[in-house]
């Protein structure tokens, strides 16, 4: 979209829009465009001065235009803007002076956009300059770095690699060797549910293994040797995310890094994100590219008022010129309700939208499709093989109407089916009769279906996993206490006792197979969950 500058003192010959190719861009018309339609792809537009600021015109055009553009790529395949769509353009005009008044409140916004801009320029560059010279000698004046590694991998395998001599601590799974240098048993396994110790050896400084009450003493936090505030935690995989939020929910810095080439390494590390487990995620430098160009033209939209307000630029001096025309010139009306939220669970509400008049059936399917997914991501940390499942079937669905495989009619039906279902936790299965009736039991039945296998690798039956569920949700609401999800200690004990029930019910007793990956990652959504559905 164009850019709002100032008008110069000379003389104004208004806009240039483009209709076609880069459509909607436009731009200050020259003395030499003449006439209403200076090509095919361009038309000019030219107020009455009279009754019309060009200033306050250009913000006005400027949002009618992009609703302009939307719909068109909405609904066209080949998105085009036409001489009626230009001429028949209807802007809300108030006085002249009102008009001017406006203008001097948005052009000020500018002025503070274009400062948060440079500010965030200014701050990737202190990141890139900090990122370059981490690693130099100048900053040990300054500060004093310390890089500690905590693996789940191997330890000797690491000794070996040329950055092992820039770490102090290696916390890592290592082996017991004979007399001739052969390994011969596992000395110390790390896994996620031991991890999060190994923080607080470095928060405390508790370093020697062998001391386990270093490690659970208590220590004033003004006397711990690291707080976890100035602790910069990297991770790649599932068995950094309890590290992840710790550190992130401690004061510290998270940050999830991946193999651009490694298939499903992408998607996880945006899902950490998404879930406010770490604070950023490193991309690879054309994503990087994309999400500055992204943020330049988001930077430009009017109505951003709550990112400004979140921004940690210095906008005070700003802000007397604005709240003085704000007092001086607008006038706060009471909230209005301009479209009611749907409520999926109600069947006359999704009865109501289907048969609204005067809108269309895609649009009846927008707002319907739009509730729908909010109440899944309400919902998603609740009963996550559910919702997760209906989540991409909604995504699915509105890929095939905007690819033109569905009908508006299509659409719309295929939406309401689905929130039909998700409303009364329609599974599309029966499920064992054990369960029925228990939304607990049926949550954990859900990321366990499937997942466990006997040692003739055969698939746990319905009714055994079923039984499984229930007596995970046994040794959960045994292990509840007051406060627990904030109790690293009481959280590591359910760990341990889920561990015990794992080993030596369902592998020594029962025969179940539990390959290492599968075990940590059943425990990790057993933990969430449990998170999401007994709160203590």
């Amino acid at each position: 979209m164009g850019r709002f500058s100032q008008v110069s003192g000379k003389r104004d010959h208004g806009l240039v829009v483009s209709v076609r190719g880069s459509i909607g861009t436009w731009a200050e018309a020259r003395a030499e465009n003449t006439g209403w339609q200076i090509s095919p792809n361009l038309f000019r537009i030219k107020p009455n001065r009279k009754r019309v600021d060009h200033s306050f015109f250009k913000f006005a055009f400027d949002e009618h235009i992009k609703r302009l553009v939307h719909r068109s790529v909405q609904s066209q395949a080949l998105p085009a803007l036409g001489a009626g769509d230009i001429k028949g353009m209807r802007l809300a005009l108030p006085p002249l002076p009102e008009q001017r008044k406006i203008a001097e409140i948005l052009r000020t916004w500018d002025e503070a956009l274009e400062k948060l801009t440079a500010h965030r320029a200014a701050k990737v560059r202190r990141t890139s300059s900090l990122r370059q010279r981490l690693f130099e000698a100048e900053y040990a004046s300054h500060m004093r770095l310390e890089h500690v590694l905590v693996s789940s991998g191997n330890a000797e395998i690491f000794a070996g690699t040329s950055i092992a001599p820039k770490f102090s601590y290696v916390y890592a799974s290592k082996f017991m060797f004979d007399a001739n240098g052969v390994a011969v048993w596992p000395a110390l396994a790390v896994n996620y549910t031991t991890k999060t110790q190994y923080l607080f050896r470095i928060n405390k400084g508790a370093h020697d293994l062998s001391n386990n009450a270093a490690v659970n003493k208590f220590v004033p936090k003004k006397e711990r040797p690291v707080p976890f505030e100035n602790m910069v935690f990297i991770g790649d995989g599932s068995t950094d995310i309890s590290c992840f939020s710790r550190v992130k929910d401690q004061g510290g810095l998270s940050i999830a890094v991946y193999k651009p080439r490694a298939k499903g390494t992408h998607g996880k590390a945006d899902a950490y994100s998404a879930d406010g487990r770490v604070h950023c995620v490193v991309f690879e430098e054309a994503k990087v590219d994309a999400l500055k160009r992204d943020w330049k033209q988001f930077s430009e939209l009017k109505r951003s008022v709550q990112l400004r307000y979140q921004e940690t630029v210095d906008v005070r001096e700003f802000e007397p010129k604005i709240q003085k025309l704000l007092d001086d010139h607008v006038v706060a009306m009471p909230a209005e309700t301009i479209i009611e939220v749907v409520n999926i669970n109600d069947p006359d509400a999704l009865k109501a939208v289907v048969e609204e008049t005067g809108v269309s059936e895609a649009s009846r399917a927008d707002r319907i499709a739009s509730a729908t997914r909010r109440a899944i991501t309400e919902k998603m940390d609740e009963d996550p093989t559910f919702y997760k499942q209906f989540s991409e079937l909604l995504e699915e669905t509105i890929r095939a109407y905007r690819e033109k495989r569905l009908s508006e009619r299509e659409y719309l039906n295929s939406v309401v089916d689905l929130a039909s279902k998700v409303a009364r936790k329609d599974r599309g299965r029966d499920v064992p009769e054990s369960i029925r009736g228990d939304e607990d039991a049926q949550a954990f039945f859900g990321i366990l279906d499937g997942q466990l296998k006997t040692e003739g690798d055969e698939l746990v039956a319905g009714d055994d996993a079923a039984a499984i569920a229930q007596q995970i949700i046994d040794i959960i609401k045994s292990h509840l206490i007051v406060d627990i999800w904030s109790n690293e200690v009481a959280q590591n004990n359910l760990r341990n006792a889920i561990d015990d029930y794992f080993f030596d019910v369902l592998r020594d007793e029962k025969g179940v197979e539990l390959p290492v990956e599968v075990l940590d990652e059943l425990e990790l959504k057993i933990m969430d969950l449990a998170r999401a559905r007994f709160a203590a």
